[in-house]
């Protein structure tokens, strides 16, 4: 997948999040309040859809590498510790990126496409997991 192409996915999947929870938005200071239909046009989301999908895809480059993909979950929950986020917040990202990966998984055969949405829920309920749980972790 072309980069361009890359950006473009997350930020459409970006989108749809804010669509499915529009008070997420108001989670980001810098386009809380800027509305829908200009944020694709908004440099601070494009920013933070770039940042979002090199995130997503530096953990699928790591999961051969569980201890390293560990590592790098826990710290983006650490850096994620300040905004207060809630169980629920991570369960609308868990299923807008499930829903994502569902509707492009390309097969004629039920039985695969069974199989492979299966293994793609197993990985983000995982990924998103690890990252919950460190960024909703109390410090001492």
């Amino acid at each position: 997948m072309g980069k361009s192409r890359e950006i473009r996915e997350v930020v459409v999947g970006t989108l749809d999040l804010f669509k499915r929870s529009p008070s997420y938005q108001l989670q980001f200071d810098r386009f809380a309040h800027v509305p829908f239909e200009e944020l694709g046009s908004n440099v601070h989301f494009m920013a933070h859809s770039y940042r979002t999908g090199f995130a997503f895809n530096t953990a699928i480059e790591l999961l051969e590498t569980p201890d390293e993909l560990n590592k790098v979950l826990v710290d983006l929950g650490e850096k994620h510790r300040k905004f207060r986020l809630t169980a629920e917040h991570f369960k609308v990202v868990k299923d807008v990126l499930t829903r994502m990966i569902e509707d492009r998984l390309q097969t004629d055969e039920p039985a695969r496409f069974a199989l492979l949405a299966d293994a793609w829920k197993s990985c983000i309920t995982l990924v998103i997991g690890v990252i919950m749980d460190s960024a909703t972790a109390t410090v001492n």
